[in-house]
């Protein structure tokens, strides 16, 4: 029982690093315009979180999913102002639209599976 508790902890250590990570590089590829990995790095921190959640108990698991429909929305509403803020470059634009209406997309869905 104790090796399946410490595997656990460092599956989840694991995932919340490599969460970051991606969220880190989504962030920065998204700056500087490179849409296509910025998409990537956010199915991969999408696919780290939902490894994370899966292995919380369920008190943690609400608090956590709580903190993240806060943190997609403000992530949401931060790829909606960037779009807004470039409107002459319609490439710019679309990338900022498709990431926040997927965002929103995949935290309801998250809301309503888990």
């Amino acid at each position: 029982m104790k090796l399946k508790e410490g595997n656990n902890m460092l599956i989840n250590l694991v995932s919340i690093l490599l969460m970051g990570v991606f969220i880190y590089a989504l962030v920065v590829n998204f700056r500087r315009g490179n849409f296509a990995y910025s998409f990537v790095m956010y199915v991969g921190a999408i696919i780290f979180y939902a490894n994370f959640y899966h292995n919380l108990s369920r008190g943690w698991a609400f608090w956590l999913m709580l903190i993240m429909l806060l943190a997609s929305i403000a992530l949401a509403i931060y790829f909606i102002y960037r779009a807004i803020e470039c409107q002459n470059n319609r490439h710019h634009y679309w990338g900022a639209v498709a990431l926040s209406g997927l965002t929103v997309l995949l935290v309801l869905l998250f809301n309503l599976l888990l």
